[in-house]
């Protein structure tokens, strides 16, 4: 089980940033708006990160979606440019809730989560969603312990 963020929350965030970097050029692949929600216990989870896995392939450089909830449990993906959504096609979905001015352990390293564990995996989180060639708005995330 690969964990979304590493140990070092640092190097995981800047990472996670880079990585729409990774698909820029001319042969990217074209997206399509996306939208949902994250609620946890049935209330939204504002500032948790969103993160769109290709569904069967381990390739390190397949685009990865993702997006940040915001106060009403929304969120939009972004993949090249802010909003712009994701590339057609199944995907794993992995979501974590790092508290705002979290510290991690100085023990264990690990970042504190709002969430269970399992959903910081996409292996894990049990949540697929399929992107279609259209605008897609998807049923909202409801995640439970």
């Amino acid at each position: 089980m690969q964990p979304l963020l590493p140990c070092r929350p640092l190097t995981g965030i800047v990472a996670l940033a880079l990585l729409p970097l990774a698909a820029c050029g001319p042969n990217r692949p074209p997206v399509y708006p996306v939208s949902g929600q994250v609620f946890y216990g049935g209330k939204p989870t504002p500032g948790a990160l969103v993160v769109f896995h290709p569904a069967g392939t381990e390739d390190p450089l397949a685009p990865r979606p993702s997006g940040q909830v915001q106060e009403d449990g929304s969120f939009t993906l972004t993949t090249y440019e802010p909003g712009d959504g994701a590339p057609e096609g199944e995907y794993d979905v992995a979501i974590v809730w790092i508290p705002e001015n979290a510290q991690p352990n100085p023990k264990t390293a690990e970042v504190p989560n709002r969430l269970p564990p399992r959903y910081a995996a996409p292996q894990t989180s049990g949540l697929r969603v399929k992107v279609e060639k259209q605008t897609n708005h998807l049923p909202p995330f409801q995640l439970t312990r």
